[in-house]
């Protein structure tokens, strides 16, 4: 069995989403394969798991028995003596808690025990948050036949657009509704005339989502900041004119700043810049969207010396349907 699932970006809409503000995002060309295939061992199950990022082995474990015991193979560490580091231990145990959970949505999956070997393919960076535990969970519902919201609801926080964009061919505007109800999303044509002038640029520095949205109250946006974002989000959507893409930028930095009490990165960081920069997801990591009239070059020139890697032109990263 192979699967196969998105990475994701949310263009707008960052931490107001989980106040009901509608987003756009997007799938992108990079994601996470699984291929998955019995083996011979009889009795108790044992699940050898091997994850690779961008082709190299980065995990190695076996869970065994109904207590799901985590063995780490040899040669799996990143750490002198091959030793495993925090950030391996804490990834394993969070592939366990998906495949428990998903076992709890479905008393047929891994019920009958045996062997079983799966190698996870991420051909993206870890560090580059664009959705290594979202494709994970939408492969590993397809494996159990079960809701990738469902799943995502029993062992993570957030929206859940991550998992919308993990299964979509093109992006989308995205409605949260709760935690006990699916979103509502639709796919939308966002492949605009000025494609040329955006670039996606790494900050240097990965967020986590769940650790971001942990000081965030939903409950502080108030009816009219949702309703600004919803319109920024349809605006930016559909908008042929790259200046007002522009402008709808800067009008969702203001708005999304005001509602956290931080200092949009543009002044912050990049004040000189002759365009647009917004933040993508949570502010301060992971990806920033910048927007010039100056040709594109000029604009990878401008965060190449600023030691920023990689930067990725937009027809680059979007995924075609």
């Amino acid at each position: 069995m192979l699967f196969r699932s998105h990475g994701k970006l949310m263009i707008t809409g960052e931490y107001l989403v989980l106040a009901g503000a509608r987003c756009l995002a997007m799938p992108v060309c990079f994601g996470q394969s699984m291929h998955v295939q019995r083996t011979a061992h009889g009795g108790g199950l044992q699940l050898e798991w091997i994850s690779r990022v961008r082709g190299a082995q980065w995990l190695h474990v076996v869970f065994t028995g109904p207590e799901w015991r985590i063995d780490h193979k040899p040669g799996s560490g990143e750490l002198p003596g091959n030793k495993v580091s925090d950030r391996q231990m804490a990834s394993a145990r969070f592939i366990r808690s998906v495949l428990q959970a998903a076992q709890s949505c479905s008393g047929d999956f891994l019920s009958g025990g045996g062997g079983w070997r799966v190698v996870s393919e991420l051909d993206f960076d870890l560090s580059w948050g664009l959705g290594s535990s979202s494709s994970l969970i939408s492969n590993i519902a397809w494996w159990a036949d079960i809701s990738p919201f469902e799943l995502f609801f029993k062992t993570s926080g957030g929206s859940a657009y991550d998992i919308a964009c993990a299964r979509s061919h093109q992006p989308i505007l995205f409605t949260y509704k709760g935690r006990h109800r699916l979103p509502d999303f639709q796919p939308v044509m966002f492949n605009p005339p000025f494609s040329d002038k955006l670039v996606f640029v790494y900050s240097g520095n990965k967020q986590s989502s769940a650790e971001s949205l942990m000081g965030f109250d939903p409950r502080s946006v108030n009816r009219e900041q949702r309703r600004m974002i919803s319109s920024i989000s349809e605006r930016m959507c559909v908008t042929g004119s790259l200046q007002e893409f522009m402008q709808a930028m800067h009008h969702h930095e203001a708005i999304t700043a005001g509602v956290l009490k931080k200092n949009p990165v543009q002044p912050d960081r990049f004040d000189d810049f002759p365009g647009a920069i917004k933040s993508l997801g949570a502010w301060g990591g992971d990806f920033l969207l910048a927007a010039s009239d100056r040709p594109q070059e000029e604009t990878i020139a401008y965060f190449r010396q600023r030691r920023h890697d990689p930067i990725i032109p937009f027809n680059d990263m979007i995924q075609s349907s």
